[in-house]
């Protein structure tokens, strides 16, 4: 006992030691003004909570640990996230009291239980065991529902899916007969037998009108008079967007995705969801979890049979595209039409769905009618033998009815003409081609950068490549950006996309230039430049470049490596350029929002029965009880600090002498650690010295209107307006286009995508209203080369 003894007193001396720092913390990094201060943002606001065992409130540990080991713990806080989860407090409502004298209404009681099974991720099972006993030990008599179709009832809703099952051998609905699952079609082996799970196909499709109700009804803020949320080359901004939704007063148009991913592995099980995304929604709130539709599920052993699968979904596209619905939001009517923007999808499933050949075949080519050819027993496409004859939506149709027709006729040839395989019924709500699009996530960032990188490895030394690891594990990023490198470079095949998407975009470049031989790092930078102009463009030139580039690039690329480089991967990048000029930046036409779903509804599905309809239970049970309107936030600075705090010391002289240059009055100023933006969150360096993000430094435009670089020291506010104190980055003499072989007219442009800077002693003040974005940067010899992001909420 004595031991026992011991180690509690110890344990409380040590907690009663971090509540010390924390409390220090606290009082350095939060609003040490008084209580009556009149700060944009509380006091308490800046503080993040949690619960303790003893359920009073403390403030975390997470952020308030001691500098020396609290460099990689920063934890974004309500300030620093997207918030538009509906994660409030209880909301008033008209429905009955849960039992006699209750202060709580029973959907009020629901909703709350339904969120927490949702992130505790129950299954039904689970969940009725819990509302049966809440209910037994709830006064009585009470209304708490322990069914699911009670569940629906409180909300007055019935379930918005239909669910079939079909045989896998015949596609034929099947029937229950004594529970027990049967095939009726007499013509099936399978006929009259008792169906295995691995034998049964489940599919599940939703109510797309309450589906896109339920997500503009918590939108609406966002839908109307708000186009300055949408960046430039958005998907509204491009040219297929603009014709799809001429002369229509209310259109939402949906971007569709399709994929599979494995979910059981006894049966060999696996889902196909269907997703679709508002183009109306600005990013990053378009790409979010809750605004992501599920319009149907495919869950079984085979692949999907495309044209039963999607029957359902396309008929109700069409009805809603061609009549329009109604919708009904605070009392009044909106008239909307659903139009389709684009389909998206990785290879593979784009030619499962739109019955073409596969990305190895010879006329895989979606685009245009370039044949393959064989070399050393792989399909290659050569830049030499392009055909650039596009391929047209009516000739797609016409040879597909033609397969079609050969497959039914018993025909073994012409099975495949052209690289067509069928008729779609995707070609009822799409044009193709232009409707069907390449993901560079997929194409890019999982198939071509990873084939190069590879080749890299075998060409740099193991010196080259342990600095290259150094560098990408020590490289510093804003707080809003959740990727390490744990894995070297030599593992590719263990990155994610998303370390992939970081590496071509900002640190490739300035890292593989220092060590790669000058033909390789020449022929790359041509790549780096074309990927980071496609993904967020700022003007049409640039797109104009980017083709021009992905030419040359094509061109060059068996001689700067081997013949076998020239896969289909490589060849579809040709089209990127006019796919971006009709459909937007790759930023905003990727499958990354839709691939994060896949992972997300898969977490849904319990056991081996049913699971298709279980995953679409609980996603329509999310957008039943999510009624919070969401109201777009206003900037605002956040986290006041004290003019004499100990976090301003070495910059005090310096702020008081920039100030008095400008004639502000020093004392009517207010200091701010942090400034929030809508949707997007500024640190600066006072904020975040104590945490490995660097998601101060910043591009801003000078007087001059040219691009510079800089840190954020601190904000302030002056009145009603708000300025931001920096540190200024200075251009060195050295450029990256020093280390490369380039034509002369791509040096200034790959200098201004990549300029090497140093941190000067100079300090300026500048309206927020300037600062452009935040940026990233790597160590490139004594200096750093700093690299803009484009957009900064692209879905992580």
């Amino acid at each position: 006992m004595s031991n026992i003894n011991a180690y509690t007193d110890r344990v409380l001396q040590q907690r009663l030691y971090r509540e010390k720092q924390k409390i220090q913390y606290q009082k350095t990094i939060d609003s040490d003004s008084d209580s009556d201060s009149d700060s944009t943002i509380e006091k308490s606001d800046d503080n993040y909570y949690e619960f303790s065992d003893d359920e009073r409130a403390v403030p975390s540990t997470n952020q308030y640990k001691k500098y020396e080991h609290a460099a990689d713990n920063y934890l974004p806080d309500m300030h620093d996230n997207v918030d538009i989860d509906d994660d409030g407090l209880f909301q008033h409502d008209s429905s009955p009291p849960l039992y006699e004298r209750s202060n709580i209404t029973t959907s009020e009681t629901v909703t709350q239980l339904m969120k927490f099974c949702i992130k505790s991720n129950f299954d039904k099972q689970q969940v009725v065991k819990m509302m049966c006993l809440l209910k037994s030990i709830l006064p009585t008599p009470n209304r708490l529902p322990t069914t699911f179709r009670q569940i629906l009832n409180i909300y007055g809703k019935t379930p918005s899916s239909i669910e079939n099952f079909y045989c896998n051998n015949c596609w034929t609905l099947i029937k229950k007969k004594g529970g027990q699952q049967i095939c009726t079609n007499t013509n099936c082996l399978s006929y009259n037998l008792q169906l295995s799970k691995r034998q049964v196909t489940e599919v599940v499709t939703t109510n797309i009108r309450e589906k896109v109700q339920s997500v503009v009804r918590r939108n609406l803020s966002l839908l109307t008079g708000n186009d300055n949320l949408f960046p430039p080359f958005d998907i509204p901004s491009g040219d297929r967007y603009q014709t799809i939704t001429k002369e229509i007063d209310h259109p939402i148009t949906l971007c569709i995705h399709a994929d599979g991913a494995p979910l059981i592995r006894s049966t060999k099980s696996a889902v196909w969801p269907c997703f679709s995304s508002i183009v109306e929604l600005p990013p990053p709130v378009r790409e979010h979890k809750s605004n992501i539709l599920t319009l149907g599920l495919w869950v079984s052993t085979v692949k999907p049979n495309v044209n039963l699968f999607l029957h359902d979904i396309i008929e109700q596209l069409i009805d809603l595209s061609k009549t329009g619905t109604s919708i009904f939001i605070n009392e009044h009517e909106f008239r909307i039409h659903i139009k389709t923007q684009f389909f998206v999808s990785d290879l593979p499933a784009k030619s499962l769905f739109l019955k073409t050949i596969n990305f190895n075949g010879y006329f895989a080519c979606t685009k245009c009618f370039t044949e393959g050819v064989l070399y050393n027993r792989q399909v290659i496409y050569p830049y030499q033998s392009n055909n650039y004859q596009s391929r047209t939506h009516d000739d797609f149709v016409t040879i597909g009815k033609q397969v079609e027709k050969n497959l039914a006729s018993g025909h073994k040839r012409g099975t495949s003409i052209a690289g067509v395989k069928g008729l779609s019924s995707l070609l009822k709500i799409f044009k193709y081609p232009d409707d069907i699009i390449f993901d560079y996530m997929h194409l890019i960032c999982l198939n071509h950068v990873p084939n190069l990188i590879r080749r890299f490895v075998g060409i740099l030394s193991k010196e080259a490549i342990i600095q290259v690891d150094n560098i990408l594990s020590s490289t510093r990023l804003p707080h809003d950006m959740d990727v390490k490198f744990i894995y070297s470079i030599q593992s590719i095949q263990d990155w994610k996309a998303k370390h992939v998407r970081l590496f071509i975009l900002h640190l490739a470049l300035p890292i593989l230039v220092q060590h790669l031989p000058v033909l390789y790092s020449s022929h790359f930078s041509i790549y780096c430049i074309l990927v980071k102009l496609l993904h967020c463009p700022k003007t049409l030139d640039e797109i104009d470049l980017a083709k021009k580039l992905i030419h040359f690039y094509c061109r060059t690329s068996s001689k700067v490596y081997d013949p076998k480089i020239e896969l289909y991967s490589l060849h579809a990048h040709i089209h990127l350029p006019s796919q971006v000029r009709s459909h937007g930046g790759l930023a905003f036409t990727s499958a990354f929002c839709f691939e994060s779903m896949i992972h997300y509804i898969k977490k849904k599905a319990f056991g081996t029965k049913n699971l298709a309809s279980q995953i679409m239970y609980w996603c329509d049970i999310e957008s039943i009880i999510q009624t919070k309107q969401i109201e777009l936030p206003f900037p605002c600075l956040i986290n006041e600090m004290k003019f004499d705090s100990e976090l301003f010391n070495g910059h005090r002289d310096l702020f008081t002498k920039a100030i008095f240059n400008l004639k502000q009055d020093l004392n009517s100023i207010k200091l701010y650690l942090r400034y929030k933006d809508k949707f997007l969150t500024y640190h600066s360096t006072l904020y975040s010295k104590r945490f490995s993000c660097t998601s101060y430094l910043i591009s801003y435009l000078d007087a001059y209107k040219q691009i510079q670089y800089g840190n954020i020291i601190l904000f302030y506010m002056l009145g009603d307006v708000q300025y931001s104190f920096i540190q200024k980055y200075r251009r060195n003499a050295l450029k990256i286009s020093n280390h490369l072989d380039i034509p002369d007219e791509l040096k200034e442009t790959v200098d201004s995508l990549y300029p090497i800077c140093s941190l000067s002693d100079e300090f300026i003040i500048i309206h927020i209203s300037e600062i452009l974005t935040k940026c990233i940067s790597v160590a490139f010899q004594q200096y750093q080369c700093i690299s803009e992001r484009r957009i900064n909420y692209e879905h992580d």
